[in-house]
């Protein structure tokens, strides 16, 4: 059966593939020794088992799924653009762990990475994604804001509102994956879309090539503004690669619109804004992501989603939705209490520090977002994350009162 990736390309998508296969076969040329025998063909001179990582310190989900036989199927294959089995782990191979979560342990290079991978991909997915099953299973996706019910939070209690996810342009190799070129054409490709926006979503591009060292410190000092890929689960996955080198950000006039280009995947778009609008925010975000959309697909160009797997993404724990809805929350009282943890598990939401992934809580604000991404449409999580804080709020209110808590009921994750 064809691949299901498989597509009727473009002249230009069809040259853009062309050259990075054959920027590989170069390589490999060049690599040639002596007596003729390429790096691919030196590798195959041993059996798998010589090359099988040693995981025995390891804590990660690809840690878990790995196994010889699985390892033995896939080393000696390769996607239409030359990315490997072992250059999809590579970053799970150097990071045994993580301090405040279980990380993925493995990205992907391309769109098919993902199928012809599958044997290792869809064991870690279902374990990244609490028993998503992209065998069997259908994604579904739902952009209609206006379903979102009790969507206000109290400011007294959440400092900010976010929502954000990625997008990736079909038949460009992803961000650990992409030639200099690649990485490029996804920056002319976007920016020049994104200079239709009009009205409210109207902005401007800024090219950290060109930006100041303080203009790019004042952004993310407005956590607005990605920092330099320093975690070693980027660095090791290849993401920071010729860095400053087309990437930059695009955000609206309000900065309440951004996209970003070229970080982790080929865009992170974000709706955001201070206070606890999270109804406004996520309309914002749904407007934008469409137009957005549009206006790339006018170019001809198109993003990458399959039926199994929702949107593709450098990294499996954001297929899907690709979406985080979060706050910024103050529980000063919650935030103490042993049942805190338990709560959110019920919930279906995470906890992070304010400053991202790598942070632990400071004081009494947390960053409180889903933590699900695939399995469930847009609204049913920004609708997750609506209900789950409210009760983070009241249990709050009640502990300020001396009223005692309940630990709620685990949420169902999936439809029947």
């Amino acid at each position: 059966m064809a691949s299901t990736f498989t597509r009727m390309l473009s002249g230009r998508t069809t040259a853009m593939l062309m050259a990075s296969v054959g920027a590989g076969t170069l390589a490999s040329g060049y690599l040639l020794n002596e007596s003729g025998v390429s790096a691919a063909d030196r590798k195959k001179l041993y059996p798998p088992s010589a090359d099988f990582p040693d995981l025995r310190q390891h804590n990660n989900c690809m840690a878990s799924s790995l196994t010889p036989a699985i390892y033995a199927r896939l080393r000696d294959k390769a996607t239409p653009g030359n990315w490997t089995l072992d250059q999809c782990i590579q970053t799970g191979v150097d990071n045994p762990g993580h301090p405040f979560i279980k990380t993925v342990g493995m990205v992907a290079g391309d769109e098919e990475s993902y199928e012809v991978f599958a044997d290792i991909f869809d064991p870690v997915i279902k374990d990244r994604h609490n028993g998503y099953d992209p065998k069997t299973m259908r994604h579904p996706t739902d952009l209609d804001s206006s379903k979102i019910t009790s969507g206000m939070f109290d400011d007294k209690y959440v400092l900010s509102s976010r929502v954000r996810t990625g997008r990736s342009i079909r038949g460009l190799s992803l961000p650990p994956a992409c030639t200099r070129a690649e990485r490029r054409e996804v920056e002319r490709v976007v920016v020049q879309a994104l200079s239709g926006l009009k009205g409210d979503l109207s902005g401007k591009y800024y090219s950290l090539t060109e930006m100041s060292d303080k203009d790019q410190q004042q952004l993310i000092d407005e956590h607005l503004l990605f920092d330099k890929p320093v975690s070693p689960l980027l660095t090791a996955a290849g993401m920071a690669r010729d860095w400053p080198d087309s990437r930059g950000i695009w955000h609206n006039n309000q900065k309440t619109f951004l996209i970003w280009i070229n970080e982790e995947d080929h865009t992170r778009v974000i709706s955001m804004e201070k206070g606890g609008n999270m109804k406004r925010v996520f309309d914002r975000f749904c407007r934008g992501l469409k137009e957005v959309e549009r206006l790339i697909q006018e170019r001809g160009w198109e993003f990458m989603w399959n039926e199994r797997l929702g949107y593709i993404l450098t990294c499996p724990s954001n297929l899907g939705t690709g979406l985080r809805a979060g706050v910024h929350v103050r529980l000063p009282l919650l935030g103490k209490d042993p049942r805190f943890s338990k709560i959110l598990d019920n919930l279906r939401l995470q906890k992070r520090g304010t400053g991202g992934v790598d942070t632990a809580a400071v004081g009494d604000v947390f960053d409180i977002s889903n933590l699900d991404r695939l399995g469930k449409s847009e609204v049913e999580l920004v609708q997750c994350v609506v209900d789950g804080v409210n009760y983070l709020i009241e249990c709050e209110k009640k502990l300020e009162r001396g009223q005692d808590i309940r630990i709620p009921a685990p949420i169902v994750q999936f439809r029947k």
